[in-house]
């Protein structure tokens, strides 16, 4: 399967707060998120707030680097 990427650099530090990821992921536009950090409930609630911003995610397990 052909995929349509950019790979790029962004510089973070060790542990960022929601409010940082949500911030980034508006700065590099991103449209779909890959949640593979983090506890469950933790996860389900970013990903509850990538939603109401329109940025969905994805799940880890078909990722093939």
């Amino acid at each position: 399967m052909r995929v349509a990427a950019q790979i790029g650099r962004y510089g973070l530090g060790a542990h960022a707060t929601a409010d940082e990821l949500t911030a980034i992921t508006t700065d590099v536009g991103a449209k779909e998120v890959m949640l593979v950090h983090g506890e469950p409930r933790g996860q389900e609630i970013f990903r509850s707030r990538l939603a109401l911003r329109g940025q969905g995610t994805v799940l880890t397990g078909g990722w093939r680097g």
